[in-house]
């Protein structure tokens, strides 16, 4: 169950990186990859039972 929400998180992850990109260039690109990876984040955490 775990793994399959990690891989559908990661491919969002990914879909969003690439849309930043095509869509604003390189600024968008970084500001993707930043707020993806802490959105990433914060859902591994709150999925994740500490």
């Amino acid at each position: 169950m775990q793994q399959s929400i990690l891989i559908i998180l990661m491919l969002q992850y990914a879909t969003l990186v690439g849309l930043s990109i095509i869509v604003g260039g390189p600024y968008y690109a970084l500001l993707g990859l930043v707020t993806g990876f802490i959105y990433v984040f914060y859902l591994a955490w709150k999925y994740t039972p500490n």
